[in-house]
This record gives structure tokens, sequence and C-alpha cells, in this order.
């Protein structure tokens, strides 16, 4: 009972867009192509900024991510 209670309302969330997006970057990019045409400043510009958040995580959690995989190379 209680499942299906948070499955309704995860439900509900979801088709609002809040949890899950409808769209993946690819599907996003393909809006702005023209019929004709293609608008490749725009298109590189927001390439550049999906890949910003990515970039300032890794530089955040680089000495994490380095002794994490030194630790798991090490056998024994």
């Amino acid at each position: 009972m209680i499942m299906n209670s948070f499955r309704k309302q995860f439900d509900i969330l979801a088709q609002g867009g809040i949890f899950l997006p409808h769209e993946t970057l690819p599907l996003a990019l393909g809006q702005f192509k023209g019929e004709h045409s293609l608008d490749i400043p725009i298109i590189l510009s927001v390439l550049v900024l999906s890949v910003m958040p990515m970039i300032i995580l890794f530089i955040i959690f680089q000495d994490k991510l380095v002794k994490g995989m030194m630790a798991g190379a090490v056998k024994g």
C-alpha cells in the first residue's frame, strides 16, 4: 500500500519534468537545427555549457578520485 502511494506521487512529479526531464542532451541539441541550416556557434556553446558542471566537479574532486583509484589498484 505504501509503495503504491509513493509510486503514484513519483509518477505525478515525473510527468511534470521535475525529476525526470523528457529530453536528453542530443534531443535538446536537435532543436537548434533548422530545416535547411545548422547554427554551429549556438550548438557548440550549449555543448560547452553542458560539460562545464562535470569539469568543475572533476577539478574539485580530482584528489579523491586519484586516491580512490590508487587504493583500488593495491593488491593484497
